[in-house]
């Protein structure tokens, strides 16, 4: 069995490229505004070393998390008629 798939088009191919690059920076930025708020959020709740990694892991395993739901939900709004 044979499965044929139309061709994507270059435009297409951009937008695609312009939507992941778009959720990279949003990463990329959350990561580094929750770094430079780090010295205050040790100042004002005073965690272990360990807590620190914990908030920092945690942080970006949800937002990461949240990017696969919000993109699975865009995919079936996409496609669903």
């Amino acid at each position: 069995m044979t499965i044929t798939t139309s061709p994507v088009s270059a435009k297409r191919r951009w937008a695609c490229l312009a939507v992941l690059s778009g959720a990279v920076l949003l990463v990329v930025m959350d990561m580094t505004v929750l770094n430079v708020a780090l010295p205050a959020i040790s100042e004002d709740l005073r965690p272990s070393s360990i807590e620190l990694l914990w908030i920092v892991d945690a942080y970006g395993l949800v937002l990461a998390g949240l990017l696969v739901t919000v993109h699975d939900h865009a995919v079936h709004a996409v496609h669903d008629p």
